[in-house]
Parts: C-alpha cells; structure tokens; sequence
C-alpha cells in the first residue's frame, strides 16, 4: 500500500502562558492532521471570508509561515530574485489549477487579474511549468509502498507477521518479486541504493536483505539531497493543504483534524526522554494508521470501479526557545 506517513498525535493539549519565562524548551506536538484529500473544491473564490480579515493578520500569518522556507532556502544559496520567481511560478500554477470558473482551467486574462500580474509575464511562466518534482516524488512513494508491502503482504512475511530476510533475485518471495509488486517500473538497482542509503535495509549476508524500517525517510542517515527537500517540501505542502483547507471550507464541510500538544515548562533535560518516547509511542501509533489504511485500500483490479483520495495522518516534533510575549 502507498502511504507517506509521519505522525501525528490525537489529542489536543496546550499549557502556553503569554508570561512564562523558562529555558529554551520542547513545543512539542504530536501533531494529527488528518490529511484527506479531495484535493480542493473546484470552485474557489478569492472573496470567501478573506475579506473580513485585515490585512495585518494576513501579514503576520504570511511571516510565520515563510521563516522556516526562508531559512532553507538561504541554507541552500537561494537568491531573493530567484525565491521572487519562484513565487511568481507558484501563484501562476495555483491560479491556473485551482481558481477556474465551472471547473474550467483558468485562462491567462484571469489569471493576470487574480495575481497582479501582466498577462506576458503569465504567458511566459505558464509555458515553463513542468512535472519534473511529481516523477522524483513519485520514485519515493513507491519505496514507502514497497516497504509498507514487505512488513504487510503474507507472500514476504513469516508466520509472525515479521518481513522475511529475501534473496536480491528469484521467485516470490524476492526483493525482485516485491519490487515489480509495488514499485512500479523503478529498476531494482536504483531502489537497493536508495533503500540502503537511507538506512531502511541491510545486508547482514551476502544473500539476502533485510527489512529495518517500514517507511521510506531519504536524508536519515545522509545529508540533504535533492530527494529529502522535496519530501520535505511535500511535508510542508499536506501540513499547509490541510490548514488551507480549514481556514477557507464552506461551512457545511467538516473540518480536517489538526491539534498539537505543546508546553512552555518542559526542561532541556528531558529531550531525549521525550525523543525515545515517540520514537516508541509515535511508531505504534503509526503502524495502526497504516494498517488501517491497507485494510481499506481498493485492490487494483477494481480501481476503475471506485473514486479514489490519497488519504492519510502527518506528525511532527516541535521544539522552540521561549520567546515571552509570543504565542504560537
């Protein structure tokens, strides 16, 4: 089964206090943000309740959420000329996908009217969008289906319910065989190094893999590549779809679930208990989600039969100095 999981926690805790003063600590949360989507509605309106909001909230919104993208992007020798292009693509792309009329695309004169910009300019970035992001997201949620497969799928586990260790090539049960179950048209090759890469398989023989971790994390045991800032990138992406969602549903939509539990008085000290915590909680946790997920997910001889979401759970540690006078 394909799920890109991180974690997340189901219960809403929060003891901020605008005047606690304590050393640096963990604002922490097991944050669940049931990421269902339905992508977005196809109509949307640039005037639905934005207008009762002034435009200093916006601001203030607009600076929290772009300080951790400006902090990677400066790490990564991003230029304030080449984040404005950047920019001008993004709004280009959202406008053109997600704000036609009628469920039609949106053409360039419209366009030009919701962003500012010239209709040139929109003529010019609209032919140099591409999907060159989507193939290499791609590669990586067939490594975590692949994984997700070789903990779930009886034909490569023990009696246990445990992966079994499995020969490189062969018949079922192989790393081949679960390669071309679920990974697509990757080569195996290509998916050995990624996997052994990122820690998610060994060698303990010469013969046979082994299974360390069911899901796919690039960059675990490495620096930052190309691959780890865009699974980043799309951890950003479901966290700000989902809080998107909220902000602009019509009132008979429900709600997307978003929490966080955060305190403001957890001791320095007491990091790495609360790390080994979730390591251990958190992947319970975890597993339960994804085993529910496979439990549901339409087998792919009826996929034409059904309407199909990507559906799912995110988590992530939070963990700031305490700054008085800001709440978060």
């Amino acid at each position: 089964m394909s799920c890109s999981l991180s974690l997340n926690r189901l219960s809403a805790y929060d003891q901020s206090s605008p005047t606690a003063v304590t050393i640096p600590c963990i604002f922490l949360v097991y944050e669940t943000k049931c990421l269902i989507y339905l992508r977005r509605p196809q109509q949307i309106t640039t005037t639905r309740k934005m207008a009762e909001i002034p435009t200093s909230a916006i601001n203030a919104f607009f600076t929290r959420l772009l300080k951790p993208i400006a902090r990677i992007l400066l790490r990564n020798g991003v230029s304030f000329r080449e984040l404005n292009e950047l920019c001008k693509k993004t709004y280009i792309a959202v406008a053109r996908d997600e704000f036609g009329v009628n469920g039609r695309p949106t053409n360039v004169s419209r366009i030009a009217m919701l962003t500012g910009m010239t209709r040139r300019d929109v003529r010019k970035v609209r032919m140099s969008l591409d999907d060159e992001e989507q193939v290499v997201l791609g590669r990586m949620n067939n490594a975590t289906r692949l994984l997700s497969g070789w903990y779930q799928d009886a034909d490569f586990t023990d009696d246990a319910g445990n992966p079994l260790p499995l020969p490189e090539f062969g018949p079922t049960p192989s790393f081949s065989e679960l390669a071309r179950r679920y990974a697509g048209d990757i080569p195996v090759t290509t998916l050995l190094k990624e996997l052994k890469t990122a820690g998610a398989i060994e060698n303990p023989t010469d013969d046979l893999l082994v299974a360390r971790t069911r899901y796919y994390m690039p960059g675990r045991t490495t620096p930052a590549t190309a691959e780890t800032l865009l699974r980043s990138g799309s951890v950003l992406e479901d966290i700000g779809d989902t809080v998107d969602f909220n902000l602009g549903r019509h009132p008979e939509d429900d709600a997307r679930f978003e929490r966080r539990a955060t305190n403001l008085r957890i001791g320095t000290e007491n990091v790495n208990e609360f790390r080994e915590f979730l390591e251990k909680e958190g992947q319970n946790f975890l597993e339960k989600v994804d085993s529910w997920l496979s439990d549901h997910e339409v087998p792919e001889a009826e996929l034409d039969q059904h309407k199909t979401i990507r559906l799912g759970l995110g988590a992530y540690w939070i963990q700031d100095p305490v700054t008085e006078g800001v709440q978060k």
